[in-house]
């Protein structure tokens, strides 16, 4: 018997050596945490989606709608938002003027950010745009007379000096008076608001990774700009923080001080910088002009430049309306993406989407692959909100795999076409390129920019330097 168990013990350590029993209880105690630990990477880093909802224009209704097709949503009686998967949200600028509710919009992506504060899988980040610098300019010329005399109207209300309780009125005259006080308050450095535009919004950013990863530009950034701040992103950023920070510093204290002495020496006037003049980040026209043969050859070759220094794949702008929507330049690589989200334009809700490598302009009704020229319709407005909320729809429409009710068409809209809306004239050179069925953008090719006089922006910028006024 004793023989027989000494046998069963040298058969069993000739093939389970000791040190292999002991590896193997190693292992059964350790593996259940490094899994864990995997899975929980995995679900941390996964990529998240690039999302940029360009130029709003005090328009709050197709903000929103915007929003959703990015897949950004807010419960009508709640606080929160609901992002889809992990987002990352960039704003190209130009939230405030022409339309009724700049101020909520500035508002409302200040709660955006708040929320994803404390939330590593969302960030939202929002451009400083031409019009958002005429706010620190004083260049108050093209916010919306409608939300003027509102905010006029509820400031001198709530002070209870008269109005309709008191059976007395103020008149128009007293409510543009008051509104104007009340929006240059707001805009001052010190005020909530005023230190968001001024100090939380940068001029270049790159967002994404892998192939998404994108650079984000107002009005997009000429080569000389980098090359002059240190050839990075950062550079830019530093100096056009610290010219309007030198700027509004030096604003406040005389406004403090009134009576003190003059001679303090003024910092430059913002729009006699390179980074705020007419060829700047913010105001250029460049990368939106039409440019022949040998132009185009030269402004892709520094598009190309540019890539290579900020190691980025592609260049996304606003700033100048494109219809009938987005489109691209330079190979792919140039994506101008303001198609006049406010209806003191067009009107109309559009999001840019990067997902796994695919780029994507979402209209409401139909979806554009802006890197393949392919285009998804989709049936209904439902069955798109559908898909936003589930992930499906959209997300396939996106390249993830399957098709949208529709399916696929080949798209018939010439990408690298040249937008008929010319916005130094401040109306479409093409009236037939409106969608029939929006009124609005007929009447806007028929009287122009809404309340805003026949003078565009680059009659401004020579009339003014694009000084402070």
């Amino acid at each position: 018997m004793m023989f027989a168990t000494s046998m069963r013990r040298q058969r069993c350590s000739r093939h389970v050596p000791p040190s292999a029993l002991v590896f193997a209880i190693a292992c059964l105690v350790v593996m259940p945490f490094f899994t864990e630990g995997v899975a929980s990477s995995s679900q941390t880093t996964a990529p998240p989606r690039l999302v940029a909802i360009p130029d709003l224009h005090g328009d709050l209704h197709y903000t929103k709608r915007s929003l959703r097709l990015a897949g950004i949503s807010q419960d009508d009686d709640d606080e929160s938002w609901r992002f889809r998967g992990n987002t990352e949200l960039v704003q190209t600028g130009d939230i405030v003027d022409r339309g009724e509710q700049s101020m909520a919009i500035v508002e409302l992506f200040m709660a955006l950010k708040n929320f994803t504060a404390d939330d590593e899988s969302q960030s939202v980040t929002a451009l400083l745009g031409n019009h958002e610098l005429m706010q620190l300019q004083h260049d108050f010329r093209y916010v919306a007379r409608e939300e003027i005399t509102k905010l006029g109207k509820e400031s001198l209300e709530r002070k209870n000096l008269g109005g309709n309780e008191m059976g007395t009125g103020y008149g128009l005259r007293a409510y543009w008076q008051a509104g104007q006080m009340r929006w240059r308050k707001a805009f001052s450095d010190g005020e909530p608001i005023g230190d968001e535009v001024r100090y939380r919004r940068p001029l270049l950013y790159v967002g994404g990774v892998n192939s998404c990863t994108t650079l984000f530009s107002h009005a997009g950034v000429r080569l000389a700009h980098l090359r002059k701040y240190g050839n990075s992103v950062e550079g830019v950023n530093t100096a056009a923080f610290d010219a309007i920070e030198a700027v509004s510093k030096h604003e406040k204290h005389e406004t403090e001080n009134p009576n003190e002495n003059k001679q303090r020496l003024r910092p430059p006037f913002l729009g006699t910088l390179d980074l705020f003049d007419h060829d700047s980040p913010v105001w250029t026209r460049f990368w939106s002009d039409k440019w022949d043969g040998a132009a185009e050859k030269r402004a892709c070759g520094e598009l190309d430049e540019i890539l290579n220094l900020t190691n980025t794949k592609r260049m996304v702008i606003g700033h100048t309306i494109q219809q009938p929507g987005m489109k691209t330049r330079c190979g792919k690589k140039l994506h101008l993406i303001d198609v006049g989200i406010s209806k003191a334009y067009l009107g109309m809700a559009a999001a840019w989407v990067c997902e796994r490598g695919t780029v994507t302009a979402r209209y409401e009704g139909r979806v554009e692959m802006l890197e393949t020229g392919v285009t998804e319709v989709l049936e209904t407005g439902v069955e798109q909100e559908k898909g936003l909320e589930t992930g499906d729809g959209l997300e396939r429409g996106a390249g993830a795999g399957g098709e949208t009710n529709v399916g696929r068409k080949s798209s018939g809209e010439k990408v690298g076409q040249t937008s008929p809306y010319d916005e130094s004239r401040g109306h479409t050179t093409d009236a037939s390129a409106a969608p029939r069925s929006n009124w609005r953008g007929l009447l806007f090719d028929f009287f122009g920019r809404k309340g805003l006089g026949v003078k565009g922006e680059r009659e401004r910028e020579r009339e003014t330097g694009n000084t402070e006024l």
